[in-house]
């Protein structure tokens, strides 16, 4: 029980994190690095695409990423080697040779549309991906964090089988703040990434011990008094 107990309580942590995450990224996305407390303070301007600062600029996601539909590579053509394999729900698999310098930034074509995926080092996407070909100058993880909350549902075409076209994309419009503000933005942001992966290690820790005290207590390997 105290051990339940324990993983119960960093489920919550972890919940409540998330949720704080959600709400960091709407302040962030709207009022760019600022304190809470100061967000009434920042001058904002109306566009088409909802309140912004005042010197953010309007652009076409095309100018701030290309993306570039991702090459097939079925698994009995993958060799032996450290190279990520990166589909539409992230890491599938790995292989001996790379197509795309990390750090990249892939998001779900097919599949699982519309999810982002971070990748720390080179990688093989796969055809059910868009991967930045070219981040024009911009922070990676900034982008990786706008392309998270960017919504992509206006984009997918198919009827059987629902895809994200990058030529629908490119044309679409988003904010875009100075390489300062997007650093920062992407610091923030990763500081409350980094918080909800050790609470998900703790997490899996704990489930590792119950599992292993259940099991040494019902084989009486671990005797009560």
């Amino acid at each position: 029980r105290t051990v339940q107990r324990a993983k119960e309580a960093t489920e919550r942590v972890i919940a409540a994190l998330k949720e704080l995450k959600k709400s960091l990224m709407r302040h962030l996305f709207t009022y760019g690095p600022v304190p809470l407390d100061q967000a009434d303070q920042v001058p904002l301007k109306e566009t088409e695409i909802g309140p912004m600062p005042e010197h953010w600029q309007v652009v076409r996601l095309g100018e701030v990423v290309t993306l570039q539909r991702g090459k097939d590579l079925p698994k009995k053509q993958r060799e032996q080697g450290r190279i990520p394999v990166i589909g539409s729900n992230g890491i599938v698999g790995w292989h001996s040779k790379a197509i795309a310098k990390g750090p990249g930034v892939c998001v779900g074509r097919s599949g699982s549309v519309g999810k982002v995926t971070w990748v720390e080092n080179d990688y093989w996407p796969l055809n059910t991906v868009l991967w930045v070909k070219d981040f024009h100058g911009n922070d990676p993880r900034f982008v990786f964090f706008m392309l998270s909350q960017f919504d992509f549902k206006p984009y997918v075409g198919g009827v059987s089988v629902p895809t994200l076209n990058r030529n629908l994309v490119h044309p679409a419009k988003t904010a875009l703040p100075p390489l300062p503000e997007q650093r920062e933005i992407a610091r923030i942001l990763m500081t409350v990434d980094r918080k909800i992966e050790a609470e998900e290690n703790r997490k899996r820790a704990l489930e590792g011990l119950f599992k292993s005290l259940l099991h040494h207590l019902m084989t009486a390997k671990v005797r009560m008094p």
